[in-house]
């Protein structure tokens, strides 16, 4: 049975809200239907399913219900129906669901309550659970699916599991995230609005919900507090209005052992995320990592896992060849950090340092944060070419970036290197290209780049702030990485392009280099100088603002 559905997500779409006969969910899904119908209805649950348990941190167990490959594969098919599905009639207006949500997770859902007076989370309780085929079966059939009830019946027997004691959505399936999300619409409505008449942000994360407010006295509708403080933890009752939309209108339960507020003078957390300021994991989490990659290079790795596993035997690790699992924990580890502080984050970067130490196979993209010339050198490349020499750089989230004057017509003969290795000399392709703002990104075959600038934002440049030059200026065997210190001088038009005219000095073959601020972001690329260091003192130099790809992104003119 194939996996990948032949028609594109906008057919698909269409095609499900025409469904009018199970036949057609089988044409949807491209399968025949009789094999639908016999593993659907002829296929016993106890074979369409595998169930096992997971520890919860509370200690409880989680019941897995994993799909057999035929279930799942249809389940697959429908997921990516059913996302396009919810992209379509809700992705823009729910902006407050963040769970299982292409481009949100739970960074994004904490991000909504920062810096806030107030932080109220509640839990649904047994939340996949308590959604069951009749749940599903009814949802199907009205607005806006409107579908008739023999389909409704066969698409919810897909996404449901159900045997002689057990009717709901099974944990475990790849349809039941998506399904959820459809199922809560019409809460999400409801306590979006009622957050709104409250002053309050809502966010839902699955089963995680969280509103927060600035106001002085949190709102009694939402949850009524005790202002007695203890250890930071303050006594709370859901509100009748929020138990009300919940309980008796949307069919769930909240789970009392999991209702929190937490108060701005105290730590703040929203789906495991400290946000009294910004989005952030803890410090225990920091020490954790740390102390794992001290035990690490202190101990060695099979000493370090077997300490990890018996002191983290109640999490029932899977068996792995030694020294495996210690590795996918360290290295899971820091991903979730560059997650939530981002690949710039100095603590995150110096993680990645230390664990590609440890183990030669990590790679990492390493952002430049100091512009020292032995660290440039592997962000910033010499471009050479029968008839020009100029400068390239890689740009964290674009590539490798120059000048489009640098490439003229000999772009198919031009060369990338690095000053450190100039015998390494890589071809390049150019990827993109536009001479009307003189801008291109080239890329190489050989994946020797390890290292990259971070983008910064020129639009807060004012005059007089300071800037770099970065790059090679008349470049030859034995030189060294040059940079320019200057300032901003102003603003101007050089052959229709946008400009910022600096004072640091732009020499021929800086072109297409990077120019950076007083944090070493790029603000720039070095667009127009002298011949020499003698006339680049006599005038100013020009620089392409980096904003450039903001509206180059989407609209690119292929070479």
């Amino acid at each position: 049975m194939e996996l990948r559905l032949k028609k594109k997500p906008d057919e698909l779409v269409e095609g499900f809200f025409s469904l009018e006969h199970p036949r057609d969910v089988a044409s949807l899904l491209e399968i025949p239907y009789e094999v639908l119908n016999y593993h659907l209805y002829i296929v016993p649950p106890s074979k369409q399913y595998i169930t096992f348990s997971v520890p919860k941190k509370s200690g409880d167990h989680r019941e897995i219900l994993a799909p057999s490959t035929t279930i799942k594969i249809l389940q697959q098919k429908l997921n990516y129906i059913l996302q396009g599905l919810y992209r379509r009639i809700y992705h823009k207006r729910k902006f407050f669901v963040h769970g299982f949500i292409y481009g949100r997770n739970i960074c994004t859902n904490a991000q909504a309550h920062t810096r806030k007076e107030y932080v109220f989370n509640i839990d649904l309780l047994d939340f996949f659970p308590s959604i069951n085929f009749g749940r599903v079966y009814g949802m199907f059939l009205k607005k806006p699916y409107n579908l008739p009830g023999n389909v409704a019946a066969v698409l919810s027997r897909i996404c449901i599991f159900k045997d002689s004691t057990r009717d709901q959505l099974p944990q475990g399936a790849p349809t039941s995230p998506i399904v959820s999300n459809l199922i809560c619409a019409r809460m999400d409505d409801e306590l979006y609005r009622l957050a709104r008449e409250h002053n309050c942000r809502y966010t839902r994360y699955a089963d995680d919900i969280t509103f927060s407010t600035n106001r002085p006295n949190f709102p009694k509708e939402i949850a009524t507090i005790n202002p007695l403080f203890a250890k930071g933890r303050i006594e709370v009752t859901v509100g009748k209005e929020l138990s009300d939309i919940i309980n008796n209108k949307n069919g769930f339960s909240i789970n009392a052992r999991k209702v929190r507020i937490q108060h701005r003078d105290y730590r703040q957390t929203v789906t495991g995320l400290k946000v009294n300021e910004f989005p952030n994991v803890s410090r225990k989490y920091i020490n954790q990592l740390r102390a794992m990659l001290y035990a690490w290079e202190t101990y060695g790795l099979k000493n370090a896992e077997k300490v990890f596993i018996e002191k983290y035997n109640h999490k029932r690790r899977w068996k792995s060849e030694e020294g495996t699992l210690y590795k996918k924990v360290v290295k899971g580890k820091i991903n979730f950090l560059r997650m939530v502080r981002g690949r710039q984050n100095a603590t995150y970067q110096k993680f990645c340092e230390k664990l590609s130490c440890l183990d030669s196979s990590f790679t990492f993209f390493k952002i430049i944060q100091e512009c020292i010339a032995d660290n440039l050198q592997q962000a910033v490349f010499i471009l050479d070419s029968p008839r020009e020499q100029g400068t390239a750089f890689m740009l964290e989230g674009i590539g490798i970036v120059t000048s489009a004057h640098n490439l003229k017509n000999d772009k198919f003969d031009t060369f990338l290197y690095r000053v450190d290795n100039s015998s390494d000399r890589q071809q390049i392709r150019v990827t993109y290209i536009d001479w009307d703002t003189d801008v291109a990104l080239i890329e190489v075959t050989q994946n020797w780049i390890k290292a990259g600038l971070a983008i910064g934002d020129n639009t807060n440049l004012q005059i007089g702030d300071s800037v770099k030059v970065i790059g090679y200026p008349n470049y030859s065997e034995g030189k060294s990485i040059n940079i320019h210190e200057g300032k901003v001088t102003g603003k101007s038009r050089w052959f229709g392009i946008d400009t910022i005219n600096i004072d640091a000095n732009i020499i021929y073959g800086n072109s297409g280099g990077p120019v950076v601020n007083d944090r070493n972001e790029v603000v720039g690329i070095a667009f127009y100088g002298a011949p020499n260091l003698e006339e680049a003192t006599r005038k100013e130099s020009g620089v392409i603002p980096i904003a450039i790809f903001d509206k180059l992104r989407g609209n690119h003119k292929r070479s």
